[in-house]
């Protein structure tokens, strides 16, 4: 017997898929063929981002915030063990477990974790300018996330 489909958006559903996203799972694992029982296909996640701008933003959030976890885990791989007790798989696997978070914060966050390129001729009031913008949406995408966060104890109530 198929698993019923799930497409109206609710603040509690929403509150727990982008939970997990930010504790790093991945949508497709959330959502898949295996997903608990109450949570959408993964397509219905992305209608739900495309018509809800509030769940868009508390996404984007939860997004910055598995990238933010992605890259503290490089550090606990990379100073994880005693090099000197590590077996040539294990550095192979470590260094393919480092790159492959590595890529995703930088994929996931490009303004904070992908490598820098110093542009020639960049006026310093342009970057100045770029991150009083990024500082506003920061801000804005805060607010969202608070609001949706309070309206998600109030339908729960």
């Amino acid at each position: 017997m198929g698993r019923a489909r799930i497409s109206t958006f609710t603040p509690k559903v929403g509150a727990e898929i982008l939970r997990r996203i930010a504790n790093g799972e991945s949508l497709n694992r959330i959502c898949g063929p295996d997903r608990k029982k109450g949570l959408p296909e993964r397509m219905t996640v992305y209608n739900w981002i495309n018509r809800h701008p509030s769940f868009k933003a508390a996404y984007l959030m939860a997004r910055l915030a598995q990238a933010d976890l992605y890259a503290g885990e490089v550090i606990e791989i990379s100073d994880g063990r005693d090099p000197e007790a590590l077996e040539p798989r294990d550095v192979r696997r470590d260094r393919l477990r480092v790159e492959t978070r590595r890529w995703l914060a930088a994929v996931l966050a490009p303004h904070l974790y992908a490598e820098k390129l110093a542009l020639r001729g960049a006026a310093p009031e342009d970057e100045a300018q770029r991150q009083e913008d990024e500082h506003a949406r920061d801000a804005r995408i805060a607010a969202i996330m608070e609001r949706a966060r309070r309206r998600a104890e109030n339908d729960a109530s």
